[in-house]
């Protein structure tokens, strides 16, 4: 009986060590899949568009999922900055922009 509670409890061990290890792999293997993208611009405060998604407002620092994406900068009363960018995974991509501003 003894022999059988110190089996049960080494396999419940050795399960929590797996699904330890099968959730550490996962964690690093989408962390392989993303980048970072850090923009600013002057005057600071414009919005960001990634993928016609609204990331916030500049400066900017976000995770981004790897491969090519559509960027474009906005802000009110400045010409809108549009380009393509790509992201590596594990690397930060960098945009400063300064923003022309629309003569009325």
């Amino acid at each position: 009986m003894k022999r059988s509670l110190s089996n049960r409890k080494k396999n419940k061990s050795i399960l929590v060590y797996i699904f330890f290890m099968i959730a550490v792999g996962i964690f690093f293997f989408d962390q392989a899949r993303e980048g970072k993208l850090a923009v600013t611009s002057r005057p600071a405060g414009a919005r960001v568009y990634l993928d016609r998604k609204d990331y916030g407002k500049t400066p900017l620092d976000a995770a981004v999922k790897r491969g090519e994406h559509q960027i474009e900068v906005m802000l009110e009363g400045y010409a809108p900055v549009s380009q393509r960018i790509r992201i590596e995974a594990g690397k930060t991509a960098t945009l400063d922009i300064d923003l022309v501003q629309i003569r009325k």
